[in-house]
């Protein structure tokens, strides 16, 4: 039966393969510090710590693990794991990699709440192959298992950011994993995880280290980027998402918050609140749409229409007065805060439809 090795017995495998490679505490010491990028590190004191090591008074911690791993040439699972190791790295049964090529949702959460005599997680770690779970997952598509990890508070998403206990691996930016799943939510029309990644009354994400994300467009505002042309073609052929995006509806109260940016509204907040929108990408759906003559421009128009016809009379009730604007690009303004209710098509010249 697999188990985690105790300390003593990493111990003796440390050993036996420095002894193999002919590696002394210091040698391995100086390659852990180069390998960590620490010039000013104090390389005896390392070796002390190589030496708690192989005597099994510490085991190396999730700081050190995969670095000794890659120094002593053998996977993360044959220095932690005791027992017989698989020579297909695939079928290892703590390999990041099979686990997410298999979709097992029972072994995911096996290695998410294995631990190391020191408390490292195993499903939390890189592999020898400088790669984390969640790499592993995009990369075979397994949204299951994708699932799973944000449902289990593993990760979450704050504008590009991918907030996760779980480490980026390999040479992926925030914004680069970030990209990857907004593309794998779209290919599988995957409403969830899409709700998650971008909420529809906000388009922008924000990109603090401006790398350049093909499936976002730059913009003006905030300095952060909204959905390109080519992401907005691909949602067009979903069928969830575009719903999603393309259906008339009232804010709810995280959609009202993010909207708004925690502005708090004193006159006529309950009014503006109950109004009817359509999503911030919406125009741009529809221009598109009208641009490539795609063959969902019609039902778009009508909804564009009807939206408009309905948020006029909304308007009319909250505001007998008609005390509130209509700006060029159709954005509400019943005080100094647009709503942004109505819609135009662009290659209208700005006229709203159903005018």
């Amino acid at each position: 039966m697999v188990q985690m090795k105790n300390s003593g017995e990493i111990g003796v495998f440390i050993k036996s393969r420095m002894n193999l490679l002919g590696l002394k505490a210091i040698q391995v010491a100086e390659e852990l510090a180069n390998a960590k990028g620490r010039d000013n590190y104090n390389k005896n004191q390392l070796r002390d710590l190589v030496y708690k090591w192989i005597n099994g008074e510490r085991t190396p911690g999730i700081d050190y693990v995969y670095y000794l791993s890659k120094i002593l040439k053998v996977s993360i699972e044959e220095l932690l794991v005791a027992g017989e190791v698989c020579e297909k790295y695939e079928n290892r049964p703590y390999t990041l990699y099979a686990v997410a090529k298999s979709g097992n949702i029972e072994q995911l959460e096996k290695i998410m709440n294995t631990y190391t005599p020191d408390g490292t997680c195993v499903g939390e770690n890189y592999d020898e192959y400088d790669k984390t779970i969640l790499d592993y997952i995009i990369e075979f598509e397994n949204v299951d298992l994708l699932h799973y990890l944000i449902d289990n508070n593993y990760m979450h998403f704050d504008f590009n950011q991918v907030i996760t206990t779980i480490r980026i691996g390999g040479q992926c930016s925030f914004a680069d994993m970030y990209e990857k799943l907004v593309r794998l939510a779209i290919k599988y029309d995957d409403l969830k995880l899409f709700k998650k990644l971008l909420c529809r009354i906000v388009p922008i994400f924000r990109n603090p280290a401006n790398q350049e994300v093909n499936c976002f467009t730059k913009t003006l505002y905030n300095r952060g980027y909204m959905l390109s042309n080519e992401t907005i073609l691909l949602i067009l052929d979903t069928r969830e998402i575009f719903k999603y995006l393309c259906s008339p509806f009232v804010a709810n109260e995280e959609e009202w918050k993010k909207a708004n940016q925690g502005v708090i509204y004193k006159d006529g907040n309950d009014a503006i609140k109950g109004i009817h929108r359509l999503s911030a990408s919406f125009n741009n759906i529809l221009d598109l749409a009208h641009k490539y003559n795609h063959n969902k421009l019609s039902e778009l128009e009508k909804i564009a229409i009807s939206h408009n016809k309905k948020t006029m009379q909304e308007l009319s009730d909250y505001y007998p007065s008609n005390d509130y604007k209509i700006a060029e690009d159709g954005v509400v303004y019943p005080g100094r805060i647009g709503i942004g209710c109505l819609t135009i098509l662009g290659v209208l010249n700005g006229k709203t439809l159903g005018e």
